[in-house]
């Protein structure tokens, strides 16, 4: 806590007091360190219970329905996760959330 309080919030009050006295852009808000500080900081206490925590995952179910399918089904539902080169993968999916992303912005 004493390593928290002096890396983020001493950082944080002491630009936000220098802001207080530079000039700033007429109709422009000034920007509050401690404001957005205190938002990661609640942030990051969301997230500590995920990542914190051991999680284990089962595939079962899928494995199950893999084994019930016809040879005609597993061709078109394809989702056998030893089948994906991950090498391509990887790359593809990126480039694709990119895209995604950059066009809901435009």
């Amino acid at each position: 806590n004493i390593w928290k309080f002096l890396s983020h919030w001493v950082p944080a009050y002491l630009a936000d007091g220098i802001s207080m006295f530079t000039p700033s852009q007429p109709g422009k808000k000034k920007y509050s360190m401690i404001r957005a500080y205190d938002k990661v900081h609640k942030a990051s206490l969301t997230f500590t219970f995920f990542t914190k925590r051991e999680w284990t995952w089962t595939a079962g179910n899928c494995d199950m329905l893999l084994t019930k399918l016809s040879d005609a089904d597993k061709r078109t539902y394809n989702f056998n996760v030893n089948d994906i080169c991950w090498e391509e993968y990887y790359p593809n999916y990126f480039r694709g959330t990119k895209k995604i992303h950059f066009e809901k912005k435009t």
